[in-house]
């Protein structure tokens, strides 16, 4: 899934996703945990994330069902297809 979500990234910085999103409040260390596979992500960091890759609210049910789906980060980027 990490590797799913850095796809999503598009190549945004970490500047420019936690500018996106303020004045919520996106780390970089956050972001680097979730990128990374380390760690997987809150509900609300997930939204935090897609709203900052700017992907509409209507597409969020993928990503947030492979979120319950992975217990890490590592599972397979198809399950969000």
């Amino acid at each position: 899934m990490a590797a799913a979500l850095d796809a999503l990234r598009a190549g945004r910085s970490y500047a420019e996703l936690a500018r996106a999103v303020r004045p919520a409040r996106l780390a970089s260390s956050t972001l680097s945990d979730l990128l990374s596979g380390k760690s997987r992500p809150s509900a609300e960091t997930l939204e935090l994330f897609l709203t900052a890759c700017d992907l509409p609210e209507e597409a969020w049910r993928p990503w947030q069902a492979a979120r319950r789906l992975c217990p890490q980060l590592s599972c397979s980027p198809q399950l969000i297809r």
